[in-house]
């Protein structure tokens, strides 16, 4: 399945986002419901290398401090600095992710 077909497989029925997770290699444990505020129903992994171009505003979550203060803002993977909020769409990390539960 290419990635085309990936994200139209995903669009009927949309996943949301319940919990994220920092883990070691720069990776997040992803927790969707099949409805916003429900029961976990599928675990999933993704990686964060790919953020990490020159350049990118996701560099500063090289140092893993940073990195593990993830959280969930407005349904986003997200991170805060400097009073900025810095996010990933859950669509796309869904898609990209891989399947753990």
């Amino acid at each position: 399945m290419d990635l085309n077909d990936k994200y139209k497989e995903y669009f009927k029925q949309r996943k949301y986002l319940i919990s994220v997770e920092p883990m070691d290699g720069y990776n997040l444990k992803l927790g969707f419901a099949d409805k916003k505020n429900g029961k976990i129903t599928e675990l999933k992994m993704f990686n964060c290398t790919s953020l990490f171009t020159d350049g990118s505003v996701f560099e500063f979550i090289k140092n893993p401090d940073e990195f593990n203060e993830v959280k969930i803002i407005d349904g986003a993977i997200a991170w805060k600095r400097n009073g900025q909020v810095y996010d990933l769409c859950p669509d796309t990390c869904y898609v990209e992710s891989t399947i753990i539960q």
